[in-house]
């Protein structure tokens, strides 16, 4: 990382710890998606089997918040991209070929947010799914995301002006 300025190098420190962050998360949540998983779908939960889903769900919406709201800025300010929205945010990942689909970090993203805020019991079943849906997609835009960062800025870091 020789030519970097001090705070690229912070920049780049920053990103590692995230990637370190992301990887213990990630792996909680593959532990709670495959409990959940055996659960499956009920109409009645037992006490113990709601605690699964609630672990499930908070920590999908956790690595969603990490890679969309910590990682992706970091990787952008160190290509020195500043974009303003989180629609933009999810056009650039794409441009940089960083994630496959924008439209599914879309759905991720309003996901999280319904897990995000009270959501009522009627609601639960359906989220229940949705996040036993969508867990391998995002499991899948952080392994895309974690191979660009390592490729990008610590196997061949690139070179800044």
């Amino acid at each position: 990382m020789t030519g970097l300025s001090e705070k690229q190098k912070l920049l780049v420190d920053e990103l590692e710890n995230q990637l370190e962050v992301l990887q213990v998360g990630t792996e909680s949540l593959i532990y709670s998606y495959e409990k959940c998983q055996k659960i499956g779908l009920k109409k009645v939960y037992s006490f113990q089997e709601l605690e699964s889903y609630e672990a499930l769900t908070s920590r999908f919406a956790r690595i969603a918040d990490i890679l969309t709201q910590k990682l992706f800025k970091t990787i952008f300010m160190l290509l020195q991209e500043s974009p303003g929205s989180f629609i933009d945010k999810v056009n650039l990942a794409e441009k940089f070929y960083i994630i496959d689909s924008g439209d599914e970090l879309m759905k991720i993203r309003e996901l999280r947010n319904e897990i995000a805020h009270e959501y009522r019991l009627a609601e639960i079943q359906q989220i229940f799914s949705d996040v036993l849906d969508y867990t391998k997609t995002l499991l899948a835009m952080v392994q895309t995301t974690e191979r660009y960062a390592k490729d990008k800025f610590f196997h061949n870091p690139i070179k800044f002006d």
